[in-house]
């Protein structure tokens, strides 16, 4: 058996013993996932299909931009996939522990880089199925295509997330070797970069409204048509195969997978070449960089004088908090991604003439923008707030006899919580009022309901954190999945929807004349009532039972 096969014979006797851990899993935490999967993907088609049965409607160009939008959406998914891949391929290259182990086993360089590209390519890409399917599904179901779509859009996204995955390992490593050590002159190239990303993004879009073909006047209307028809790009190629073959014609088809199939091959085979060559100076780089001890006084001075209005124990821990989460790039990066998806949406609302619509209209996605805010929130303080103080581990008896107290210990991981989550969330919906460009109260409901939201998300994070406290597990994704990790997603859900809905639809009532003054001012107040009293309760409940077990573990 070759080394690549051994490996991954490993891989799969651990995935087959998953079963005994999944019989000792809560059946509450198996039902929660399995509606929540089977209803993002009923949400999703069903939003997909809405808006394909939206475009048809408009006739004429809508028609034009439905058979173009397969095609877009792969290009979308290109960038997302090499990004995400780049992120994964950075832990499982450098960040897992087992690596260290696996080098000193008579096992090729480059096979190892194959094998963590594997583990670095489901980790990105397993989440672009939950979206590439819904919407094959329901473009085919629009297009009266044949069964045969769904099938091609699984057997041509494969090579298609293997090409991306690979583009993005090989960007990781050529990153962690040459990038200059000094942080000054990374900022400078990062900026470099960014420069040079959006002047080319601006001479593109320059050059195609001077253009007078079909495909322009379409990327008018959304840009980026006209470049994800671009024949070199893997997008097409995996958005025509899939639509030849669902059309019937087999050898245009066969064409496009064999052209993915061997780009894919090739992806693979440079990035163990070029893995064989340049990875052991990385680590030995990245392993060098980590032994060292970090200066960060400068930033621990900064925080200091930030956080002055704090006490000095609560202060001190905080900062620490920071700290970790900064030296950590894998976290940093995972919550810059998406609230800077969200932050870029937002300054384009604009551009998608949101702004224009009828006030019922922008009101309705003023709302839809702070669930959207709360979501993310949600998945970022289960991810990174609610595993906090299990974090600990078993040095969490240095805290335990230390002159702080539990309370103190607790309020200071909820203060951290409360300030990044509610900096985030105003700063996005005020980015997003002020695109919008909706009544002052209107903008200043959003935002009370999105301050709110924070609040009690940090309220239940740092609460269930501490009630399931588990110190024996250090793998993060251990401890968002356990029960408590699923009953504080539930939680946040249940709570979001509690507060969003009942100001959403007094002002869609009110806007279609149903309410009048009076009684729209009424319904505000009492709508507020319920909002402070929801909040508090979704803040001190948690924290209370949380310091209660606090109280009672011994140390």
């Amino acid at each position: 058996m070759s080394e690549l096969g051994m490996l991954l014979k490993k891989d799969w006797r651990q995935a087959a013993n998953l079963r005994h851990e999944l019989a000792e899993q809560s059946r509450f935490k198996l039902a929660v996932i399995l509606f929540f999967a089977l209803g993002m993907l009923g949400g999703l088609y069903g939003l997909f299909w809405e808006g394909f049965t939206f475009l048809e409607r408009l006739g004429g160009i809508g028609l034009m931009i439905i058979h173009r939008l397969l095609a877009f959406c792969f290009l979308a998914l290109t960038f997302l996939l090499i990004l995400s891949s780049s992120v994964s391929a950075y832990g499982t290259f450098f960040g897992d522990r087992d690596m260290g182990f696996l080098k000193l086993m008579p096992v090729r360089i480059g096979t190892l880089i194959r094998y963590k590209f594997l583990h670095a390519a489901f980790y990105a890409s397993w989440a672009f199925f939950f979206i590439i399917v819904p919407f094959v599904m329901a473009f085919a179901m629009q297009q009266k295509l044949s069964g045969f779509a769904l099938l091609a859009s699984v057997v041509f996204s494969l090579p298609f997330v293997m090409i991306c995955s690979s583009a993005g390992a090989l960007l990781c490593l050529v990153f962690i070797r040459w990038m200059p050590p000094r942080r000054m002159v990374k900022y400078i190239l990062m900026a470099v970069i960014l420069a040079v990303g959006i002047a080319g993004w601006k001479t593109f879009v320059v050059n195609v409204r001077l253009g007078e073909d079909v495909n322009v006047i379409l990327n008018r209307v959304i840009p980026g048509l006209k470049l994800a028809s671009h024949p070199l790009l893997p997008g097409y190629w995996a958005s025509e195969g899939i639509l030849s073959i669902s059309r019937g014609q087999w050898a245009r088809g066969l064409m496009f997978g064999l052209l993915l199939f061997s780009s894919a091959g090739m992806g693979s085979v440079l990035l163990e070449a070029a893995g064989s060559r340049i990875y052991e100076e990385g680590y030995q780089k990245l392993m060098r960089g980590s032994r060292r001890h970090h200066r960060m006084h400068r930033a621990r001075a900064v925080m200091e004088r930030t956080l002055v209005f704090l006490p000095r124990d609560m202060r001190s821990i905080l900062v620490k908090d920071i700290c970790i989460f900064l030296r950590d790039p894998a976290q940093w990066v995972q919550a810059l991604f998406f609230l800077g998806m969200l932050g870029l949406y937002f300054l384009n609302l604009r551009n998608l003439r949101y702004h224009t619509l009828p006030l019922a209209f922008r009101n309705l996605i003023a709302f839809l923008n702070v669930f959207s805010v709360s979501a993310v929130l949600t998945s970022l303080g289960a991810r990174f707030v609610y595993p906090q103080l299990s974090f600990e581990g078993h040095a969490f008896w240095v805290l335990g006899l230390s002159p702080l107290s539990m309370k103190r210990i607790l309020l200071s991981k909820f203060a951290g919580a409360l300030f990044s989550m509610v900096f985030v969330s105003l700063l996005l919906m005020g980015i997003c009022v002020r695109m919008l460009n909706i009544e002052a109260y209107a903008g200043m409901v959003s935002m009370a309901v999105a301050f709110a939201v924070s609040v009690a998300l940090s309220g239940f994070s740092c609460g269930l954190g501490a009630l399931f406290m588990d110190l024996k597990h250090s793998n993060p994704s251990a401890i968002v999945s356990s029960f408590g990790g699923t009953l504080n997603l539930v939680c946040s859900l249940v709570f979001i929807f509690m507060t969003m809905f009942p100001f959403a639809f007094v002002f869609q009532l009110y806007y279609r004349g149903y309410l009048s003054p009076e009684m729209f001012v009424h319904a505000l107040m009492l709508g507020g009532a319920w909002l402070v009293g929801i909040t508090l309760a979704a803040v001190l409940v948690p924290l209370w039972l949380g310091l209660r077990s606090l109280m009672k573990r011994e140390y």
